[in-house]
């Protein structure tokens, strides 16, 4: 045990084992959830995130209260959803799947102090002990969760290859989503622990590469899907000059993906002069042809020149607008953003030319994609994860195999589970969608492991693995056709 600090209250020391014993070891990350209930059976599980952690991607937290210098804190060990093995093999036993699998990653030793003096004391007290047990920190907030910037008094050690992090977060008031009331998060002194590959070292891009940022959709991979559909488009058209043309505009919009620098006067000029084609070519062409040519000049104008602005600030946008428009191109104003939006009828145009044919197929994979939506703003309404599953199943129910309809439609009922459970952000009655929500999830994991099966592209086959595994785990999840326009 610590010695006690005089000034973190000596006479409040509770019994028990030292807390800081656990952050100041690297953390084995081979300890499963079922090991550590194991030997920490008092410990309440829950999904609970303490402050700053990584919410997306915690499978459980198990909190108890220990003592540290004497006082009474609580400790979360942090347990994280497993990564995608090599091969997104599922596994064939999912009875208590997370004590199995979900893993230590972090330790969070959190204390509540409504005193500004009281908690800088604590916070003194603990850098001076972790400082004898750790060496020299550094006067820095090696960490990256959210919220995590606005800590003070920060400093940072190493225990091997474990980060610990000592902070105090102030008190702030917030809006409750769900009431509307204005409430108050009480100051807290925190000691995190992490280990690699946790999501919170500030170069830790574990989001971005070891699963997916789990935000609303475009995701998953989708640009990669959106550019194979688009090639296969033009391969299935093989009308020329339009094809070659379509390359062009493909190939710029592909080297200058959001950047200030994607519109150029010569390539506006190739793009209207394919849509005018385009609409030339379309009574001389077969209808699976003609559905390709639809389609490929839709994908090309939806990757250059999808979104443009709607004001003059950006004379290279406006001038594309003007050149684009005047080629029959239609937009609409965005209402929410100072941006005109391509409503996509050439992407609709191609589906109705040709529904059952390849190029039609892969328009109605799009149309999926999109939520069976391709209005700004939520115009068709938020239950976009409606839509699909009435499309999707239709689709399967008609002899129709593709799995990435198997994923979409997994998705959505998804979407109806994570609704269920906060997924909505304030923006929902989370009891409206109680009485689906355990058929949904049984209906997502059935669709989303079908859609493994034969899935060949490695971004769609981890996001499905990894979406059916959180359903699984009934860890947090964020829905992917739920339209939210704040």
């Amino acid at each position: 045990m610590v010695a006690c600090v005089a000034s973190a209250g000596c006479a409040a020391q509770p019994h028990g084992p030292d807390g800081l014993d656990l952050v100041v070891a690297p953390i084995d990350t081979l300890t499963s959830l079922g090991t550590w209930l194991g030997t920490h059976g008092p410990d309440s599980v829950s999904f609970d995130a303490p402050a700053g952690s990584p919410t997306e991607s915690i499978c459980r937290t198990a909190r108890t209260s220990v003592s540290v210098l004497g006082q009474p804190v609580t400790r979360y060990a942090v347990f994280y959803i497993p990564d995608a093995p090599t091969g997104e093999v599922f596994p064939t036993d999912t009875a208590h799947y997370e004590r199995r699998a979900c893993a230590l990653r972090a330790v969070w030793l959190v204390r509540q102090i409504d005193d500004s003096a009281a908690a800088w004391h604590f916070a003194d007290s603990l850098d001076t002990t972790l400082t004898m047990r750790l060496g020299p920190g550094k006067e820095s907030t090696e960490i990256a969760g959210v919220g995590t910037g606005a800590w003070r008094r920060t400093k940072s050690w190493s225990a091997g290859d474990t980060h610990v992090v000592l902070g105090v977060e102030p008190a702030t008031d917030y809006r409750d989503d769900s009431s509307g009331l204005v409430k108050k998060n009480r100051r807290r002194v925190i000691v995190a622990a992490y280990a690699p590959n946790s999501g919170l070292g500030p170069n830790d891009e574990r989001l971005e590469t070891g699963g997916y940022t789990r935000s609303h959709f475009p995701r998953h991979g989708d640009r990669e899907l959106q550019d194979q559909r688009a090639d296969s488009a033009l391969a299935l058209s093989g009308v020329e000059p339009i094809v070659s043309d379509l390359r062009k505009v493909l190939a710029r919009a592909r080297a200058r993906r959001d950047t200030d620098s994607l519109h150029v006067s010569a390539i506006d000029s190739i793009m209207a002069r394919a849509v005018i084609m385009t609409r030339d070519s379309l009574r001389t062409v077969s209808a699976p042809r003609r559905a390709a040519t639809l389609l490929a000049t839709d994908l090309a104008l939806d990757a250059y020149a999808g979104q443009l602005d709607a004001d003059t600030a950006s004379h290279a946008a406006t001038a594309t607008r003007r050149r684009l428009v005047a080629a029959g191109v239609p937009y609409t104003d965005d209402s929410h953003s100072s941006q005109l939006a391509y409503t996509r009828a050439g992407l609709w145009d191609a589906y109705r030319a040709d529904s059952l044919g390849p190029a039609g197929r892969l328009a109605f994979i799009e149309l999926l994609y999109n939520a069976w939506s391709t209005k700004p703003g939520c115009a068709d309404g938020r239950a976009g994860y409606d839509r699909v599953i009435e499309h999707g199943e239709a689709a399967l129910k008609s002899g129709q195999h593709d799995p990435l309809i198997h994923f979409y439609v997994g998705e959505a009922y998804r979407d109806v589970y994570s609704l269920a459970h906060g997924g909505g952000e304030g923006h929902v009655n989370e009891a409206d969608f109680a009485g689906r929500a355990e058929s949904a999830r049984t209906k997502a994991i059935e669709h989303l492991t079908a859609a493994l099966a034969t899935l060949r592209q490695r971004p769609v086959r981890h996001a499905a693995w990894d979406d059916a595994i959180r359903l699984v785990v009934r860890a947090h999840t964020e829905p992917s056709f739920f339209c939210i326009y704040d």
